[in-house]
């Protein structure tokens, strides 16, 4: 038995100091006391705030204590039983990682991020924890056939010259490196055709790419296992330019949780591009009108704090500085990996909505990105000085299918519907 995909947050907004409760993420599945359990895990987190890792962790001998004094940071962990009853010392909670453990104890299935226990406040500061693993739980004992799949992150781009990213796997592991374009054509990567692991586990491996050109807007990267068995979650960079004076809807079609506009428009990862031109105006769809934000040198007016810019979402954005305005991103491509259906939706609301795509690739709405509309929806397309309208009847697109372009966001005005898009980019 399968059970649902749970995201695992490193870190919960709101948490309270001393409510160790609130770090636990609530798997919904109860398992049974030496009945072994199988984990599939994908996804990265971090608990500095610079070093990214999958779900097996990072050894680190010097680990202060911790939920599972094992030295692994980052790593996931469980626990099971009734949360409530979980107290200082954490004898009862067990690292996991990815594979597969036999449980001490029947009840609730409670997971986390192996970090500082939260009441040794000398070492613990939780605001540096960010990223989140998803977790397919299988109470049949059936395991990932790549538990320890690679974590691709830390990525530097020099726009129109090359992009680098650290890498972390298996020690003593050696990984074939790949690339696309699309995410449908996949090439050996020239300049650095395979990465292996140190011995050590703290040890990371490195990716340059300098075959880039101006005309590379974004690609998107990958190690696979020498046996072509398993592979890592694609990462990679996107960008686009705004004229100055003129308008587009832009989408951030790469994760990057959480996923915040303040920090992902303000220090972009293009060295050449690092921060908006001043002033640049944002914009986001309220549902029912745009909240707009002013940037203008390093201030934003009013404070756009809290505001996301995930997949699935756009905001307009107005250049009115002088130059143009190249708008970059960096991070994951959400995917399915094997058995496990990360959630690709995105839940549209009845009226108008602004929407993007939630995996970068570009072509028709409905024959490629699968959206697929009821009588009488429309699309709005922003052409730099208007909309170009597209509507739904009678079965077809009328002018035309519209197409949209990879980072592009539009406007949805209709039905409420769930629009998903289960995208394998695994072999």
């Amino acid at each position: 038995m399968w059970g649902y995909t749970v995201e695992v947050p490193a870190f919960k907004y709101g948490w309270a100091y001393n409510d160790w409760h609130g770090l636990w993420t609530d798997t919904g599945i109860n398992v049974t006391a030496g009945r072994t359990v199988g984990i599939e895990a994908v996804g990265s987190w971090t608990w500095d705030g610079a070093t990214y890792v999958g779900a097996q962790g990072a050894y680190d001998l010097n680990m202060p204590p911790s939920w599972v004094n094992n030295h692994m940071r980052a790593q996931l962990i469980g626990y099971v039983g009734d949360l409530a009853s979980l107290q200082y010392p954490p004898t009862s909670c067990i690292g996991i990682g990815a594979g597969t453990f036999s449980p001490a104890a029947t009840g609730r299935l409670w997971l986390a991020m192996n970090d500082d226990y939260p009441l040794d406040p000398q070492h613990y500061d939780p605001s540096d924890n960010y990223g989140s693993v998803f977790v397919q739980v299988n109470l049949n004992g059936v395991s990932d056939s790549c538990p320890s799949r690679p974590t691709l992150y830390n990525g530097i781009l020099i726009g129109g010259s090359s992009f680098e990213f650290d890498c972390w796997g298996p020690p003593q592991s050696t990984w074939n490196v790949y690339y696309s374009d699309d995410l449908n054509s996949w090439r050996s990567l020239s300049s650095t055709p395979s990465v292996t692991f140190p011995i050590d586990p703290e040890g990371n491996g490195h990716v340059i790419d300098n075959t880039l050109t101006v005309s590379i807007t974004n690609r998107f990267y990958k190690l696979k296992s020498l046996d072509g068995s398993c592979c890592s979650q694609p990462y990679g960079f996107m960008e686009q330019t705004v004229p100055a004076g003129q308008s587009r809807l832009i989408a951030n079609q790469l994760w990057k949780y959480p996923n915040l506009a303040s920090s992902l428009l303000t220090t972009m990862p293009d060295l050449n591009h690092q921060q908006l031109a001043s002033p640049t105006v944002v914009s986001k769809w309220n549902g029912s009108a745009f909240q707009s934000y002013t940037y203008n040198q390093g201030l934003w007016t009013p404070d756009i704090s809290g505001v996301t810019l995930a997949p699935g979402e756009g905001v307009y954005l107005q250049n009115n500085a002088a130059a143009d305005e190249v708008v970059s991103f960096v991070g994951w491509v959400k995917e399915t990996v094997q058995s496990i259906p990360l959630p690709l939706s995105v839940v549209i609301p009845s009226g108008e909505s602004m929407l993007s795509a939630i995996v970068p690739q570009s072509g028709g709405v409905t024959s490629t990105l699968k959206l697929y509309p009821s009588d009488s929806d429309t699309i709005y397309l922003w052409n730099g000085s208007g909309y170009d309208i597209y509507t739904y009847f009678f079965g077809a697109w009328q002018p035309s299918e519209p197409q949209i372009k990879r980072g592009q966001a539009f406007f949805f005005n209709g039905a409420g519907q769930t629009w998903t898009n289960m995208a394998n980019f695994y072999n």
